[in-house]
């Protein structure tokens, strides 16, 4: 079985500019996802407008798999629409040019590395950057007999002549060397790359080069005293000037350096005068006014004592009576804040349809939404159980409603991360709807998830499968009031009316008729004896 980093592509809408096509997707990976748009060709182009109506109901998720004819030639793919609990196939024809691009999408290792390919885009492009993707192309397919010869010898025979005649090669060239100006190949990057290293490295040298002049003016002039005495025209007396002029340039520098080392004479001279000044100074201060100044110091000493004393006892008797005060204070608090304990039950089967008789299970799918909240202030108000299976594409806009669902202790389960049909999808496209949504919602709660709903119902080896490598029970449901087609309110609790609610794990959608409808359920499950449960 083959292993694709590219897990899911979520089709969003098909773009045309100036007569180029280009697919917007959302692209779903091991662990990232990202928005792109990819340029197709236009007769796939035209084959998804004829299946997929972008009219805000359905979401389309297209095939990581091709079909190619050997016969023929021809390529098909198809794509999955889904609107809630429904979803439908759809085949479409498309070329060999979509399948090898598809084929570099599903096997790129990052999402950032498809834009190294020329038909993956981060915004929607312009016409100008099309045309010049165009023309690339075209002077890349448009076929040359032979390549000129560089130099400038001319060929013999008249019959090589007529070999290079094209009349189209000049511009075929310019064009081929605009197209190379335009996108530089990675060496020249290297290249710049290479020489910004090289002037970082000349701008350290140069900071180098005040402290070594002294030393490098010395081997200028030695090596001119070696030079000048291998040339016998040279005179000794020359020599000799240069090695004076070298062991003075030296002596030099080292005198420089021993003064540098050594403190500066005044400045300990004028230290000593001013420290005798104020001994003197001191010495001619009278004594009364000393013997007057130890006795105020005194006093204020004590006075500061006696006040930390009166200030320690007053401050431990405040300090006693606020702290009686917090701690009723506190069990005031606790009191007014006990939640009543949600009713619960233990689920410990794999997979799972019912529960026990006597119980009922209120379970609430494709959240978190707007109405989410409205529904758990109704449980919590009717002080009964309830659980959310929350899709992971909903939770990334809404962790706000995820935490409020936590908080109020609230089961909360992965409902898959796009809600496309599980059976449709491999073992690998499956383990990825589970562990991303897992660990989305693990991230916002701090909880593990240990339940799993899958989208519509439908479930196969691979999804069973797929749920035990992430550790999670299925659960399904035994009464469904399809509330997702009601109209009114009034029609969702006649369904549930209709059907034996004891033992029922009733599965329900986030909707404003549910909303409406959900007090008036819990009412009818009360009357019936029932103690309504949150899934643990």
């Amino acid at each position: 079985m083959s292993v694709h980093n590219v897990k899911i592509l979520e089709l969003l809408s098909i773009h045309e500019v100036s007569g180029f096509h280009l697919l917007k997707l959302r692209i779903f990976a091991t662990n990232d996802q990202s928005e792109l748009y990819w340029l197709i060709d236009n007769e796939t182009a035209k084959s998804l407008k004829e299946i997929c109506k972008f009219q805000g109901v359905e979401r389309y998720r297209l095939s990581l798999q091709t079909a190619v004819d050997p016969q023929n030639g021809q390529c098909s793919s198809s794509v999955t629409g889904t609107y809630r609990d429904a979803s439908r196939k759809m085949n479409f024809r498309c070329s060999f040019k979509f399948h090898q691009q598809l084929e570099k999408i599903k096997n790129c290792y990052r999402i950032a590395d498809l834009l190294s390919y020329d038909f993956i885009f981060p915004n929607l492009p312009k016409e100008d950057t099309l045309n010049v993707l165009k023309n690339a192309e075209e002077v890349i397919e448009k076929p040359i007999r032979a390549i000129p010869p560089q130099n400038d010898e001319e060929p013999n025979g008249k019959e090589t002549d007529s070999a290079f005649e094209d009349p189209n090669a000049a511009e075929i060239h310019a064009e081929a060397k605009e197209i190379r100006e335009i996108n530089p190949p990675r060496e020249e990057k290297e290249t710049d790359i290479s020489d910004e290293k090289a002037d970082a490295k000349e701008s350290f040298v140069s900071r180098n080069d005040e402290d070594s002049e002294i030393q490098e003016g010395a081997e200028e002039l030695e090596g001119q005293a070696e030079g000048q005495s291998e040339n016998p025209a040279v005179s000794d007396e020359m020599n000799d000037e240069i090695r004076h002029a070298v062991d003075e340039t030296a002596s030099a520098a080292s005198i420089e350096q021993k003064q540098e080392a050594k403190p500066k004479p005044y400045t300990y001279l004028l230290s000593k005068l001013q420290l005798k000044k104020r001994i003197r100074s001191i010495k001619g201060f009278p004594q009364s006014i000393l013997t007057a100044s130890l006795i105020v110091a005194v006093v204020i000493i004590l006075c500061i004592i006696i006040f930390d004393i009166l200030s320690t006892s007053i401050f431990n008797s405040t300090e006693n009576i606020g702290a009686s005060k917090q701690q009723n204070a506190e069990q005031i608090s606790e009191t007014a804040n006990e939640k009543p304990e949600i009713p619960s039950l233990q689920i410990n089967d794999f997979l799972t349809f019912s529960i026990p008789e006597g119980y009922a299970a209120l379970t609430f799918n494709d959240g978190p939404s707007k109405y989410t909240e409205a529904i758990v202030d109704i449980l919590k108000e009717k002080e009964v159980g309830g659980t959310f299976f929350f899709i992971g594409y909903n939770v990334q806009k809404h962790p706000d409603i995820v935490k409020y669902v936590h908080s109020n202790g609230y089961t909360i389960g992965s409902h898959s991360m796009t809600h496309d049909s599980m059976t449709e999808q491999t073992l690998d496209e499956q383990q990825y709807e589970i562990s991303e949504s897992k660990k989305i919602i693990e991230n916002i709660t701090g909880q593990p998830v240990k339940f799993f709903r899958p989208p519509n119902g439908l479930i196969d080896e691979n999804t069973q499968a797929a749920a035990q490598n992430e550790q999670c029970q299925i659960i399904l449901w035994n009464l469904d009031p399809k509330d997702w087609e009601a109209e009114t309110a009034d029609e969702i609790i006649k369904n549930i009316k209709n059907e034996p609610v004891s033992a029922a794990i009733i599965t329900l959608h986030e909707s404003p008729q549910l909303v409406k409808a959900l007090p008036k359920i819990i009412d009818y499950l009360k009357e019936q004896n029932l103690k309504i449960v949150s899934l643990q």
